[in-house]
């Protein structure tokens, strides 16, 4: 090396000494640092080390989110209010002017339940009946007897006390009797024990014979 090199070595590193502070080298590391370290700190930092402490209020902006990466399961049920939601969604929810949109259509019916249990059989009802003539001759029906007490009158019995049960009478045709067709009047009935007492009357309201119909229920 000839004697001029060395010379002019020794004059660029007494430059060198006279300008290097301690200000000049700390700036130069904060220089280093802050070029390479964002990308050491990446590629050092242990999974799930960073959370909502380390970050720094809004910081984190849409761009540095992932597509796609924030679903449902993420958000907290409730946390998302209507002015979180975008427009379209918002005029989905309600009509143009604000107010509750229309109603959906109706879902499809669900299964038909399970059939109930039986109730309780309710009391049968019992039914007597009995067909008269004229004459208080027993023509058909459950009546165990029946007379002619007076002209109009009649007594028609029955296996059974009546108390309690309803009893329904008309005046009738009744086959084997001279009269076809029964007369224009009226009839009556009074029940008293198993005996129902009858009474038959013409139009003008006196008592007369005539064949008749009677029904007893009972409950």
């Amino acid at each position: 090396m000839s004697e001029r090199r060395i010379t002019i070595g020794r004059a660029v590193l007494h430059a060198l000494r006279t300008r290097l502070s301690y200000a000049n080298v700390i700036a130069t590391l904060a220089l280093f640092i802050a070029l390479g370290g964002t990308g050491y700190a990446a590629l050092t930092l242990p999974r799930d080390s960073v959370g909502s402490r380390e970050l720094r209020k809004d910081s984190v902006k849409e761009s540095e989110l992932a597509r796609n990466s924030v679903t449902s399961e993420a958000v907290r049920d409730g946390a998302l209010g209507m002015r979180d939601l975008s427009r379209d969604a918002q005029a989905s929810l309600k009509g143009n002017d604000g107010s509750t949109g229309a109603t959906g259509p109706a879902g499809p019916t669900g299964p038909a339940g399970p059939r109930g249990l039986t109730g309780t059989p309710g009391a049968s009802a019992v039914t007597e009946r009995a067909v008269i003539d004229s004459s208080g001759g027993r023509v058909s029906g459950t009546a165990t007897g029946a007379s002619l007490v007076v002209d109009g009158e009649y007594n028609v019995t029955f296996g059974r006390t009546l108390d309690g049960c309803t009893v329904v009478a008309t005046l009738a045709r009744v086959p084997g009797t001279l009269v076809t067709e029964p007369p224009a009047g009226r009839i009556t009935v009074a029940p008293v024990g198993n005996v129902v007492r009858v009474r038959t009357y013409d139009a003008a309201g006196v008592m007369s014979m005539s064949g008749f119909h009677l029904i007893v229920v009972c409950s």
